[in-house]
């Protein structure tokens, strides 16, 4: 842990155990508690794995704090904002403690930064809502950038403008991209994202180029994708990072429309 000229290391104990915590973890996240035993048992587990991540640190000293985060294996999967700071505190996720964001190295970070970024245009949305291919259709896609578009300037490729090569040709334009439509990583574990005729893998996206500041994937498992020793995980969002973004918004689960 790192916080201004300070450095603290730590050793975890067992790491076979929090890799076994981080994995029930993320199982009791992807549907509704339906007792106050399962909601209790979940908050036991999620401040064992505080107090493994974050081993002496009392709630007090994060609250207010920017919190970046560059997690390795396991934990690239992993929301930290989920995390429960405090057991007798109602609420104590370390979401309501702290800003939290992640990067996949501090080498990475520093060369985000210097990037230059002067886009021309600031909001652009895409939302297919229909497709060329077996996949269902999004019809509350459309009101999600539509009132976006209201919020800021900007213009909207729906139905079918939003299309895959509307996006190559024009999100290098713009300041803010935000994208609702499908994504998932398939069998495998190649990530892709959908537009009205086609999709766009990641493979693809790595050969794009923009200047976004935020790119939002308003879809499925946007943060998933194959965990590879030494490189981490290929997702559609380090794809867009690859691509020149500088901040990217995306997802670990299903997204409901």
């Amino acid at each position: 842990m790192i916080s201004g000229n300070k450095r603290r290391f730590f050793k975890i104990d067992s790491v076979a155990k929090l890799h076994e915590n981080i994995h029930k973890l993320r199982s009791k996240l992807v549907a509704p508690f339906n007792t106050r035993e399962e909601l209790k048992d979940y908050q036991d587990l999620a401040h064992e794995l505080y107090n493994s991540l974050f081993p002496g640190i009392d709630q007090e000293f994060l609250t207010g704090k920017t919190l970046c985060i560059i997690p390795d294996h396991d934990l690239q999967q992993f929301p930290f904002e989920v995390l429960i700071t405090s057991p007798e505190t109602p609420d104590a996720y370390l979401l309501n403690t702290s800003e939290i964001n992640y990067a996949y190295s501090a080498s990475f970070l520093n060369l985000n930064r210097l990037v230059k970024r002067n886009p021309p245009n600031y909001f652009i949305g895409f939302a297919p809502v229909e497709f060329n291919q077996a996949l269902d259709s999004l019809p509350m896609s459309d009101e999600e950038i539509t009132q976006i578009a209201g919020m800021f300037p900007g213009d909207l490729f729906l139905q079918y403008q939003a299309s895959k090569q509307n996006f190559i040709d024009n999100a290098p334009d713009y300041k803010i991209i935000h994208l609702a439509t499908h994504a998932d990583v398939g069998e495998d574990t190649r990530p892709w994202i959908a537009f009205r005729d086609e999709r766009l893998s990641l493979e693809e996206l790595y050969a794009t180029k923009n200047q976004a500041e935020l790119v939002v994937l308003s879809a499925c498992n946007t943060s998933q994708g194959e965990l590879r020793a030494g490189e981490g995980l290929m997702s559609l969002a380090r794809g867009f990072f690859s691509s020149g973004t500088q901040s990217v918004v995306a997802t670990l689960w299903s997204a409901d429309d």
